[in-house]
């Protein structure tokens, strides 16, 4: 098979590869599926490029297909998996909420400062006002104990 894994540098690299190994070798993708005990899904999913074959896949796939030795291919393979692009991992996910925790706690304490600001500027008379007001509230606020002398419950009887 003329078909050279060691040209593979990234993945659509591999996955061309790969398709060059099925055709060179004749077998439709459901004969290799059987003979590899892979799924037909999973193989096409791989050959279409939309995922990235494991070691065993990669190993499965081209004996399946003939080929005596399958290191060149889970070389190519792994040639193949470090030019891809990294997601970002949890460290740098981890930084990035911190991060935005700081910045969030920094809104915070902006918004604490103003409104300490618009307690101070009111005027005296306002916040004495204010706590007279919720003092007498409380005090007039009907206590559930005082609900049968208001009615009259308590009353001696004429």
């Amino acid at each position: 098979m003329d078909v050279d894994p060691v040209a593979v540098k990234d993945h659509e690299g591999l996955v061309a590869g790969l398709r060059a190994l099925k055709a060179a070798c004749g077998r439709s993708t459901t004969q290799i599926a059987s003979d590899a005990g892979l799924s037909t899904s999973g193989i096409e999913g791989v050959l279409a490029g939309a995922n990235f074959p494991t070691e065993d896949t990669v190993r499965r796939f081209v004996e399946a297909c003939g080929v005596a030795s399958a290191r060149p291919w889970l070389d190519a393979r792994i040639r193949a998996a470090a030019a891809r692009p990294k997601a970002p991992g949890m460290r740098e996910e981890l930084e990035a909420v911190r991060a935005r925790n700081a910045e969030l706690a920094e809104r915070v304490a902006v918004l604490e400062r103003r409104m300490e600001v618009l307690e101070v500027a009111r005027s005296p008379a306002e916040a004495a006002d204010r706590t007279l007001t919720l003092r007498l509230a409380r005090l007039l606020q009907p206590k559930l104990t005082d609900l049968p002398r208001i009615m009259g419950w308590d009353a001696p009887p004429r």
